[in-house]
């Protein structure tokens, strides 16, 4: 499309070669010879010059003046973005214009695609800003005439002033070099944030600088400003695909089932809308040219932009109105079949209706990408751990995100976290975002309201945020990292929700699973091939096997991966198209504990995720921590893997294997889980339910590097009160009964009061947060013991009054950091089995069914051997060795004894089982863990 191709050029002097190779027998005089020669040189350097025409130029304002441009990702439209970011005037000295301020400057030739500034508590006239393109300037003045008045191609609607900031996204060429350069009329005062993207393009990609545009530039910015001016994209409507669905519970429906190659320009549903927002359970799959896996995988009202009640949304590439109908205007390619698919998850029947709009077409599958939407959710957001946007594998080009915040009750604070994008691991295309509302085209929380606008917008306090990348799309070539932080420092707990749109090459075939056993089979799969044509597979360059194409151009084969290849990972290469995604070869089963990387110690209840692969398919899996089974009994899928959650029991404190077993392979896991029955709250993540005064989380890692090693986790919380008497109260949860010692651990410094402590109304003791330390950052105090007192499990309240304040102290705030529950009881040991006559050679056992989980009834396998002089005695005990009850007591009976049991609270407990004989006593006890 850009260049003329260099495979014809080629062709024909192949052909010139080929006749005067014919012609070589014949006598030819000097100069016809020298002619011959002169032509195919030059005919050579014609080939590898790119040769211009009307579409040789990169086409700036294509993604929305023909919106299927915006899957093309084929060599030339995808190339790195460069981006610059900061705060201030800027970040070195512009030494052309001396008082003046380089935010961001390239050489070469590209094209800016992204300007973004903001400014606080200042004037507009503050800023001066100046525009250099290729050595000329183009514009110079103050921030709101250069970002709100016309100037020719420099013109509204693309210069806009959003909600506290102004953006930008006309796109400028630059042939030689771009400059923007920023002045303060007072230095002392710089308050500006400013974030501008660009991409750096070859130069016979860049037709015209933009000092001088041509025809076709303007009139393609023109046909985008006016695509702009109507909200939606100009999009190319031709066969329709039409589907009413009345679905019922649990069912699914295909939307649409297109079995010819083309582009979906336009997707439309309309549902009832008292169902519309239930509980988000209507899920879209989508599904391209036979793939199993769906590259759409969103619930229906997140898709649409509705999932925390916002009664419509009104952007570029996604309409929705609640009351009446939504559609999507993303462009989706497919080169052979598409299956849309909707999914009914909620208790209620649900009438759909639907239509799909295809532009039938051939695709390139080297050209397009194919289009993606992934939700991911942090439920909530936890602190130091980013919120996962999306990790991508593969060649492609992120073009949009919607941001949830589900039931937000402390502010806009998680505002302040940044945006991250890392494409192909560089850090040299690194974008960093200083905060998620300059991501979302805002500035300083949004202070001018809600807005929507095509490309971005902020709805109904901050539930729910978008921002597309129309014309300034995130390129990447083999990985792209998407994550967001959340608060000041990754600080802050609230629920995220975010959907990734994207686009991105695939390989043609898949596989039924990535984990394999030497020795064993992996289904291989595809689509999309020539007829009949020869399928080669290989793992790295090891040959797999060989299959050959049906008359559809789809293959499947079961491959054997050989037993003499190494364990580790591979790459499946199939026609010498390779996988993004490794394959991992491995020689007997494995278990994986996916432990939170915060969370290295377990606690009682804690939820630990176990993967295990390669086990026998559709068995049973017996899980044990050491010889302790677990609730949990999962079973292996046809391909031997299973995934589960355990819940920690309440045992012994120390470090247990983690063994699963089907009943052929006992494989212990490759890491120990260490228990804790300490528990430990951290109190800026506890939720406050009253407060006098304001709070908030500060982080304890910058400038002494001593508090990341003394705070717990880094992180507490800061109370501020306005005056004496006012309060903080925090609700904690304990899990079990138990007697425990308190211990608190708080903040010293020189403007710190005097606070009561109070746990469920009960005064505990007063404490004096007075240091002379001045610091900005307090010092940890050393562990209080608050007191040692048996407490219920259940919800508790922890309250500190504002009473005081040291004759020295500066101030009234208190900083909090975390509370211990320390239980002072031990446990028994849970193989505490005791036999006293050892000579004998027969047992007796206890056991319940099922193991580990409250039964109502305890079962007793009494030995053979005693006689009718025989006493048992059947008791529970608590784990403090404490009776509760005899459960039975009989003489001489043989075979199995069926008890009843009291309901117990969740704890661990003993039944021991006592047999008198005439000059011997023999006991055996059974650890009985009850969870609720």
């Amino acid at each position: 499309m850009y260049q003329i191709s260099k495979n014809i050029v080629i062709f024909v002097i192949i052909l010139i070669i080929e006749a005067q190779l014919k012609m070589s027998n014949k006598k030819l005089n000097y100069h016809i010879k020298l002619f011959y020669g002169f032509f195919i040189f030059s005919l050579l350097i014609i080939s590898n010059l790119p040769l211009k025409s009307e579409n040789t130029y990169y086409k700036f304002y294509e993604p929305i003046n023909n919106p299927e441009s915006l899957s093309y990702i084929d060599s030339i439209n995808l190339f790195p973005q460069k981006f610059a970011s900061g705060v201030g005037c800027g970040s070195k000295n512009d030494p052309d214009n001396p008082g003046w301020k380089i935010i961001a400057d390239d050489t070469g030739s590209g094209v800016i695609t992204h300007i973004w500034t903001q400014y606080f508590q200042l004037p507009d006239s503050s800023f001066f800003f100046k525009l250099i393109i290729d050595g000329e300037l183009i514009l110079q003045m103050p921030m709101e005439e250069f970002f709100g008045n016309n100037h020719g191609l420099l013109r509204f609607p693309f210069y806009n002033k959003y909600s506290g900031c102004y953006v930008s996204d006309i796109q400028i060429p630059y042939k030689k070099s771009f400059k923007i350069s920023v002045k303060r009329i007072n230095p002392a005062e710089c308050n500006l944030f400013w974030a501008v993207q660009w991409k750096p393009l070859p130069d016979y990609l860049v037709h015209n600088s933009f000092i001088t545009p041509d025809t076709s530039y303007n009139n393609s910015l023109k046909s985008a400003e006016e695509a702009f001016k109507l909200g939606e994209p100009k999009i190319k409507y031709q066969k329709p695909y039409y589907s009413d669905s009345y679905l019922a519970p649990g069912d699914t429906a295909v939307l649409a089932n297109i079995t010819e190659p083309g582009i979906i320009n336009g997707f439309y549903i309309t549902i009832n809308e008292d169902l519309a927002n239930d509980n988000n359970n209507l899920q879209l799959l989508f599904f391209w040219d036979g793939s199993p896996y769906p590259a759409v995988d969103v619930p229906l009202i997140d898709f649409f932009g509705l999932g925390e009640g916002n009664n419509n949304l009104n952007s570029f590439f996604i309409k929705s109105n609640s009351k009446e109908s939504w559609y999507s205007t993303f462009p989706m390619p497919f080169r052979e079949s598409a299956v849309m698919k909707i999914v009914n998850n909620s208790k209620n029947s649900v009438p759909i209706h639907s239509s799909s709009a295809v532009d039938h077409k051939k695709i390139d599958i080297n050209k397009y990408g194919y289009f993606y939407a992934q939700e991911t959710k942090s439920y909530p957001t936890k602190i130091s751990i980013f919120h996962p946007v999306a990790h991508i594998k593969g060649k492609g080009r992120y073009v949009g995100t919607f941001l949830y915040v589900h039931d937000n009750k402390r502010g806009p604070s998680f505002l302040e976290g940044d945006a991250l994008f890392l494409p192909d691991s560089n850090n040299n295309n690194f974008i960093h975002y200083f905060g998620t509302e300059d991501y979302f085209n805002g500035g300083w929380y949004f202070r001018e309201g809600s807005y929507m606008a095509p490309f971005s917008g902020c709805q109904r306090n901050w539930s729910m945020l978008y921002r597309y990348h129309a014309l300034d799309g995130i390129d990447f070539n083999s990985t792209m990292d998407v994550d967001f932080q959340h608060g000041f420092n990754i600080d802050f707990n609230c629920n995220y929700r975010t959907v990734a749109f994207y686009y991105k090459q695939w390989t043609p075939f898949w596989v039924d699973h990535d984990t394999i056993l030497l020795g064993s089979t992996v289904q291989i799969s595809g689509s999309g091939y020539q007829p009949n044509e020869n399928i080669a597979c290989k793992l790295n360059s090891k040959e797999l096997s060989y299959i050959q194409a049906n008359s559809d151009g789809r293959f499947s084969i079961n491959a054997k991966i050989p037993s003499d290849l190494k364990d580790g990972a591979y790459y499946l290469n199939v026609n010498g198209t390779q996988k993004p995604e490794q394959l991992f070869i491995i020689k007997e089963p494995i278990i994986q504990l996916m432990k939170d990387s915060v969370n290295q110690q377990f606690r009682w209840q804690d939820s630990l995720l176990v993967n295990g692969y390669c086990f026998k398919p559709n068995t049973g899996i017996l899980l044990k921590m050491n010889n302790l089974e677990l609730v949990e009994k999962p079973k292996t899928d046809n391909n031997g893997s299973f995934s589960a959650y355990i819940h920690i029991p309440w045992i012994k404190e120390g470090f247990y294997n983690l063994i699963a077993t089907d009943n052929s392979n006992q494989i212990i896991s490759d890491s120990q889980i260490e228990i804790t029955r300490k528990l430990n709250f951290e109190f800026e993540e506890l939720p406050i339910i009253k407060t006098d005064g304001i709070y908030s989380c500060n982080y304890n890692g910058i400038g002494d590097k001593l508090n990341l090693n003394n705070w717990s986790r880094a992180f507490n919380l800061l109370f501020s009160p306005w005056n004496l008497g006012e309060s903080i109260t925090f609700n904690i949860v304990l899990p079990v009964s138990d007697t425990f010692r308190v211990n608190l651990f708080y903040g010293k410094n020189n403007h710190f009061g005097i606070y009561s402590v109070f746990i469920d109304g009960r005064y505990c003791m007063d404490i004096d947060c007075y240091s002379n330390y001045n610091k900005i950052y307090p010092q940890r105090s050393d562990s209080l013991q608050l007191f040692v007192s048996f407490i219920e499990k259940g919800e508790h309240t922890i309250q500190f009054i504002c009473t005081s304040n040291n004759s020295k102290s500066t101030g009234l705030n208190l900083v909090l950091d975390n509370i211990e529950f320390i239980p002072v009881t031990q446990f028994r040991e849970l193989n505490d089995t005791l036999i006293i006559d050892k000579s004998s050679t027969n047992h007796f056992s206890i056991y319940q069914n099922p193991v580990n989980t409250f039964d109502k009834y305890l079962n007793v396998i009494l030995p053979e051997y005693l006689t009718e002089n025989t006493y048992y005695v059947l008791s529970l005990y608590d784990y403090l060795g404490n009776l509760i009850t005899n459960l039975f007591s009989d003489y001489y009976i043989k075979g199995v004894i069926r008890t009843e049991l009291p309901r117990l609270s969740a704890s661990v407990y003993f039944c021991v089982l006592k047999i008198y004989r005439k000059d011997k006593i023999e006991i055996q006890s059974l650890p009985l863990i009850v969870n609720d």
